[in-house]
């Protein structure tokens, strides 16, 4: 038989300054979580999840490219939680790597810290846009993949097309070029050499009339900048 608790009206008194709190906090965290739009394969891909389970989910019909309220579907949560391993099976399975999320950012745009080759390209097997811009930066894949300085996944993108937005703008009037001087990337030399073979505008300016050329100059002050590194950047131009 259950037994209720029959408080007295005093201790009823001491006891609302905690129990209301408690609820109020609670109701608010699950507002929160339903307010995301984050549905079941959003969750296991953030959280604990394995493959078999989101496997599980897709196969019982779940809508692949589902958004949350950021306009986000698993494969953009994927990528920035840094679950890179579950992009390959998530796009296998169905999961759109062309669907952009509110800022228009793909999932290449928040994979510029892959390392695996064959992960990053198991989205470039598809039809996907290698030139779209973001809403707030104005960046492509490309600004952000040389930001990151790996020469091995940059030539990746140039060889798949990333060379037609190679002297796009960003909204700071950067080029991938400027990025490359700036980046703190041991190998941002061979990033360098590679988009100057593939044809980068060596003379394209900024906003501050700057050249990547005008820029490395004026990182030869920055002490976290190799210097070293920066000044074979400099000898190609």
């Amino acid at each position: 038989m259950d037994v209720k608790p029959n408080f007295k009206w005093y201790e009823k008194v001491l006891l609302y300054p905690i129990l209301i709190p408690f609820f109020a906090v609670k109701d608010f965290v699950s507002k929160i979580e339903n307010d995301s739009f984050r549905t079941r394969l959003h969750q296991v891909v953030i959280g604990k999840g394995n493959e078999e389970k989101i496997k599980s989910i897709l196969k019982s019909g779940a809508n692949p490219n589902a958004k949350d309220r950021d306009g986000r579907t698993a494969l953009h949560l994927a990528a920035l939680n840094h679950r890179f391993e579950y992009i390959p099976l998530l796009v296998s399975l169905g999961v759109d790597p062309r669907q952009k999320d509110d800022e228009k950012a793909t999932v290449l745009h928040y994979m510029s810290e892959v390392k695996d080759s064959e992960i990053l390209n198991s989205v470039l097997t598809s039809a996907i846009n290698l030139n779209d811009k973001t809403d707030l930066t104005e960046q492509t894949v490309l600004h952000l993949f040389v930001k990151n300085g790996d020469p091995k996944m940059v030539k990746i993108l140039l060889a798949k097309g990333a060379k037609q937005s190679i002297d796009v703008k960003d909204y700071l009037g950067n080029t991938a070029l400027h990025y490359s001087m700036s980046s703190m990337h041991p190998q941002k030399l061979e990033v360098t050499k590679l988009l100057i073979a593939a044809g980068a505008n060596t003379l394209s300016q900024n906003r501050k009339s700057q050249t990547a050329y005008d820029l490395g100059l004026e990182l030869q002050k920055d002490p976290l900048i190799d210097q070293n590194i920066l000044k074979q950047q400099l000898r190609l131009f």
